[in-house]
């Protein structure tokens, strides 16, 4: 369904901009730029490829809606053509904030788990870092979801699957001497383990 976009709270000329751009937006493309929005204000190409066939998309996927994303200054390609980028975080942050609470958690379980599908995460687990490395930024980007998602809407089998694929995250940013990331991974991944990571 249709969903009419609350004026957002920010001043002046950004935020005639943003309502301007967004007002005449066909539906597909509003959903699309939801779908983006949860990645932050930037998401490759590659990974928005990945999403094809995930069911929080449009029927006809994204690709569809890139040129007039692009041509209303929503949204704007980095000249690598590489990446996709929210002309503005506030234009981000303005459509991410307007997804319910409910559904921005479903959308972001929703995301993650297709990526990780894509990606066989569950094959993953104890392979040669040969295997793995070409794809941690997918597999960041899978696990990002996840995390962002929290923990209310998992299941036990869920719970234990999320902690693992935090646990290849976690070594996979370890070995790139990304201490931190990994930490954030390993704890994410206690998290979803709860009181089963003690015994």
């Amino acid at each position: 369904s249709d969903r009419v976009l609350e004026s957002p709270s920010m001043g002046g000329d950004v935020a005639s901009l943003v309502v301007e751009n967004l007002s005449s937006l066909q539906p597909g493309a509003l959903k699309s730029l939801e779908v983006l929005s949860c990645f932050g204000i930037q998401v490759s190409l590659q990974t928005v490829t990945m999403l094809q066939g995930c069911s929080c998309l449009p029927e006809e996927g994204i690709e569809p809606y890139l040129d007039e994303l692009v041509g209303k200054g929503v949204l704007s390609r980095e000249v690598s053509l590489s990446f996709l980028v929210f002309s503005h975080d506030l234009i981000q942050q303005h459509i991410y904030e307007n997804i319910p609470s409910e559904e921005r958690i479903s959308l972001h379980l929703e995301i993650g788990t297709h990526l990780g599908s894509v990606l066989s995460l569950d094959s993953l687990m104890g392979a040669p870092f040969s295997r793995v490395a070409p794809q941690y930024p997918f597999i960041t980007a899978a696990v990002n979801q996840i995390n962002s998602s929290g923990l209310s809407s998992c299941d036990t089998h869920q719970r234990l699957r999320f902690a693992q694929w935090n646990a290849l995250a976690g070594k996979q940013s370890w070995d790139r001497s990304n201490c931190d990331a990994g930490l954030n991974y390993f704890k994410f991944g206690i998290s979803f383990l709860g009181d089963a990571a003690w015994q």
